[in-house]
C-alpha cells in the first residue's frame, strides 16, 4: 500500500524567524503499525514566499522559544507524552522582551482519544465492559513556576477512522488534518519572568476529580503536547524590559457534577458543568514609555452524557464558549457548537456492528492569532459544522453520509481579497455527491437553494 498525501495550505508567517535560518523539519504521521496495518508514505512539501504588505501588515515575534522534549537530535518528533512525562522548559527569555505568547499543540490519543466520552474513576467499572475514566472534561494549563497563567478546553477532535469509519470518507472530521494550536499570552508575567532568575514553563492536561470537586493531574494514556514561546524584543538591542504585575485574579474552575446511575446498573448519566475566568494585568517599561499588558479569559461548559445497554449506547451532548482579550491587541470570542453524538455497538459471535449519529463544529469571531503580532479586533467570522450518519460492520464494510458547511467573513484588505466565502459538500459512501461554494457572494457548483441559508445562519454567532 502506497499513501499520497495532497496538501493544504497553510500560513506560516508567525514562523517567519524560524524560516531565516536552516531547520530540520521531521514529518511524523503517528499511527498503528503491524504485519497487516503497514505500508509506504508519501508526501509533498511545497514552500511559497510572498510580500506580506501585500496582505497585511504582520509583525511576527522576533525569537521563538520552545517547550519541547529536544528530541529532534535523535531524528525523533519533540512532543512529550503526558502523563508518563512532564511537558517543562526552562527558557531564557531576552532581557528586552516586550511581549510573550504562548502556542500549544496538544492532542489526546489512546486512552484519551474519545476523553470526550470518558466516565469518572469511580464508574469504570459499572458495565461489564471497562469503560475509560477521569471524566469527559479536560484543560490545558500553562504554568509558570507551578503557577496558572493560562488555561484551555480543548475541541474535541476526530482522525480518520474515529467512531465509525465511514464517517470519513472522503470528508474529515474538523481538524483531523490540522490539528488546533491554542494560545495562551503570557506578557503580564513578564515582570517576574525578566527577573533574572530561572523559571519553569510547563503544560499540563488536567482533570475534573469527582472525589475532591477540583481538577487534577490524574489522567489516562496518552496526550501528546509541545508548544513554543513567540517572543516580542524592543527595537533598542540594549534595553532592558522591567515592570510590575499590578493585578491577577486566578481561581480554580467551578464545577457542577450530577451521577445517575439506576438500581440495576442498567443506565449510567453523567451531568457535568464548568466556568472559569482568568485577569492578568501588568505595567511594562520599554524604550517608547510604558504599556499595559493584559490576559483576560473566560469559558462555560457543559456535558450532558447518557450510557445504558451495558454500556453499549451512548447518547452525549457537549459544548464550550469562550472568550480571550487582551489591552493591545483586541479581543476573540468562539463557541464549539454543540457536539452531539448517538452511538450503539451491537456485539455478535464472530463481528460486531457500530452505528452512530453526529453533530459538531465551532463559530469563532476573529481574523488571525495572537502569534500573528497584528491586533485581531472584529475583523473576521468563521463557522463550520459538521454532521452526519453512519454503520459498519466489522467483516463486510460500512455506509455513512457525511455533509460539511463552511463559512468565512473577513474586511478586505484590497481588491483582489476574498471578503466572504461560504461552501457546502456532501458525501455519501465514499464520494462527493454535492459541491457548493460562493466567493464574495458569487455562488459557483452546485445548484442548492439551501447552502446560502445553511451559510448565513452559521455567521449567526
Amino acid at each position: 500500500m502506497v499513501l499520497t498525501l495532497h496538501s493544504h495550505t497553510k500560513d506560516m508567517t508567525h514562523l517567519a524567524t524560524l524560516l531565516r535560518q536552516p531547520q530540520k523539519l521531521i514529518f511524523d504521521l503517528g499511527n498503528l503499525v503491524n504485519e497487516k496495518y503497514t505500508g509506504s508514505f508519501n508526501a509533498t512539501l511545497t514552500a511559497i514566499y510572498y510580500r506580506p504588505y501585500l496582505f497585511t501588515a504582520v509583525q511576527p515575534a522576533n525569537q521563538i522559544l520552545s517547550i519541547t522534549a529536544q528530541k529532534s537530535v535523535k531524528n525523533e518528533p519533540s512532543y512529550f507524552h503526558l502523563p508518563s512525562e512532564r511537558a517543562i522548559a526552562t527558557p531564557r527569555f531576552p532581557a528586552n522582551t516586550i511581549r510573550a505568547v504562548v502556542s500549544i499543540s496538544a492532542s489526546g490519543n489512546a486512552d484519551e482519544e474519545f476523553w470526550y466520552t470518558n466516565v469518572p474513576t469511580e464508574y469504570t467499572q459499572t458495565f461489564p465492559e471497562r469503560l475509560l475514566g477521569h471524566g469527559p472534561f479536560r484543560e490545558i494549563q500553562v504554568l509558570i513556576d507551578g503557577n496558572a497563567t493560562g488555561f484551555v478546553w480543548p475541541f474535541a477532535t476526530i482522525f480518520t477512522g474515529g467512531i465509525v469509519p465511514s464517517f470519513w470518507r472522503p470528508i474529515v472530521a474538523p481538524t483531523a488534518f490540522d490539528l488546533p494550536e491554542y494560545e495562551i499570552d503570557i506578557s503580564p508575567f513578564l515582570p517576574l519572568l525578566l527577573d533574572e532568575s530561572t523559571h519553569t514553563i510547563e503544560l499540563v492536561v488536567f482533570t475534573y476529580d469527582s472525589s475532591t470537586g477540583s481538577v487534577s493531574r490524574s489522567l489516562g494514556n496518552d496526550w501528546l503536547v509541545s508548544g513554543r514561546i513567540h517572543v516580542w524584543t524592543d527595537p533598542d538591542p540594549n534595553w532592558k524590559t522591567t515592570g510590575s504585575l499590578s493585578q491577577v485574579q486566578i481561581t480554580p474552575p467551578s464545577f457542577s457534577f450530577t451521577p445517575t446511575l439506576d438500581d440495576w446498573n442498567n443506565t449510567l448519566s453523567i451531568s457535568l458543568t464548568a466556568s472559569r475566568n482568568i485577569h492578568a494585568t501588568a505595567s511594562i517599561t520599554t524604550s517608547t514609555g510604558i504599556s499595559t499588558a493584559t490576559w483576560l479569559q473566560g469559558l462555560s461548559y457543559s456535558s450532558q452524557m447518557r450510557m445504558q445497554d451495558g454500556g453499549n449506547s451512548l447518547s452525549l451532548t457537549t459544548w464550550t464558549t469562550g472568550s480571550e482579550s487582551t489591552v493591545r491587541y483586541g479581543s476573540r470570542s468562539y463557541h464549539y457548537t454543540p457536539f452531539v453524538l448517538n452511538t450503539k455497538f451491537i456485539p455478535e459471535r464472530d463481528t460486531f456492528e457500530l452505528k452512530a449519529d453526529i453533530q459538531l463544529g465551532y463559530n469563532a469571531r476573529f481574523d488571525g492569532k495572537w502569534t500573528d503580532g497584528v491586533s485581531l479586533g472584529d475583523s473576521g467570522l468563521m463557522a463550520t459544522k459538521l454532521k452526519g450518519e453512519a454503520e459498519w460492520v466489522s467483516n463486510v464494510g460500512g455506509t455513512g453520509t457525511t455533509q460539511q458547511v463552511w463559512a468565512e467573513v473577513k474586511r478586505l484588505r484590497d481588491a483582489q481579497g476574498v471578503g466572504s466565502y461560504g461552501r457546502k459538500v456532501v458525501a455519501a459512501d465514499g464520494k462527493v455527491v454535492k459541491d457548493w461554494k460562493a466567493v464574495n457572494n458569487v455562488v459557483d457548483g452546485e445548484d442548492d437553494p439551501e447552502a446560502a441559508d445553511e451559510v448565513g445562519k452559521l455567521l449567526e454567532f
